[in-house]
C-alpha cells in the first residue's frame, strides 16, 4: 500500500502516471476485523498500522489541490557576500 507513495516522493512521479490503476480505490469496501483475536495478532497489527496510513494519505490526496513545483532561479537564491564588510 505504501510502495506507491514513496515512488512518487523519490522519483517526482505522481500516483495517477505510475500506471497501477486505481490506487486510491483498492482498499474501498475493506472492513476492519472487530474481534479480540484480531488484535491479538502481530500481522494484523502490521497490516492495520500499513492501512491506517494509506487512509490518511488517501483524505491528504483529496483534500490537496495538485500544485506545480517551481524550482528556484538563479535570480531567487540567497547571493554569497564578497567580503566580510558586505555583511
Amino acid at each position: 500500500m505504501e510502495y506507491p507513495v514513496m515512488y512518487a516522493e523519490t522519483r517526482r512521479l505522481p500516483i495517477e502516471k505510475q500506471e497501477i490503476g486505481d490506487y486510491w480505490s483498492v482498499m474501498d469496501g475493506y472492513s476492519l476485523r472487530t474481534d479480540k483475536n484480531a488484535l491479538q495478532s502481530l500481522d494484523y497489527i502490521g497490516m492495520l498500522m500499513r492501512y491506517m496510513f494509506f487512509v490518511n494519505e488517501k483524505k491528504a490526496h483529496e483534500s490537496v489541490q495538485p500544485t506545480r513545483v517551481l524550482l528556484p532561479s538563479k535570480r531567487d537564491t540567497a547571493r554569497m557576500p564578497h567580503s566580510i564588510q558586505a555583511m
